[in-house]
């Protein structure tokens, strides 16, 4: 908490020195202390101060994010207030994002994950970032499934409906319990390598029936660790 208290103290809107310090404590207390909740709303607010300019705008509280997640109850409503506040001001793609993932914000509050959605489906539209080998999607759209497998988000949720124009690989990907399987090609899985989604995919049986066609026909390394490492009972 000392610590905490002089990267706080000494951290100014502009000057990075501090953030990734601040950052970086927090996310410590919450791994060696998970019982231990601050309570000083003085000092939190003192962080939540010197994350602005001194005209009250310019404000980047990403690195606050984990703070969220060692505080009692009082500071965590401060902290999260003020990153609503800012959401509604200025809705920010990365800000969300970061919010979620970092401070544990529940994607069902207020209509966020639903602005969220819609903005996902207009950035995408640009596809100035291609991902992958086999460059299907792009980086923004492919993060954005990243968090609703992450947070094990409802594939049925009404906000993924708003994702529109989508290839069979982001369609598939958007709900793979849903999609239409005869489209399905096993070689996708390697522009997804991740674990993440793995957990939520490594039960449907079609994806194993593929993965074994595909190996079959034309030997793939990347493809074989995937069949045997995620996809084996």
């Amino acid at each position: 908490m000392e610590i905490l208290k002089i990267g706080i103290e000494g951290n100014k809107h502009g000057f990075n020195k501090n953030t990734d310090f601040i950052e970086t404590t927090s996310i410590a207390i919450k791994k060696f202390y998970p019982l231990f909740k601050i309570e000083k709303e003085k000092m939190v607010k003192l962080a939540i101060l010197n994350c602005s300019s001194d005209e009250g705008n310019n404000s980047d509280y990403r690195h606050l994010f984990p703070l969220v997640k060692v505080c009692a109850e009082n500071c965590k409503n401060i902290l999260l207030e003020t990153f609503e506040e800012e959401l509604d001001r200025s809705f920010s793609i990365e800000m969300y994002e970061s919010l979620l993932i970092n401070s544990g914000y529940d994607s069902k509050k207020k209509k966020y994950f639903n602005i969220y959605s819609e903005a996902i489906n207009k950035a995408k539209q640009h596809r100035q970032f291609l991902h992958g080998k086999l460059l299907l999607t792009d980086s923004i759209f492919y993060y954005f499934t990243y968090i609703v497998y992450k947070l094990n988000i409802d594939f049925n949720r009404s906000e993924l409906k708003l994702l529109t124009n989508l290839n069979d690989f982001e369609t598939w990907l958007i709900n793979p319990i849903e999609f239409d399987y005869n489209k399905f090609n096993a070689k996708w899985l390697v522009d997804i390598n991740n674990n993440i989604f793995f957990k939520r995919l490594k039960n449907i049986t079609k994806i194993t029936i593929a993965l074994d066609l595909e190996l079959s026909n034309f030997y793939e390394p990347v493809l074989a660790e995937i069949r045997y490492k995620h996809f084996s009972n």
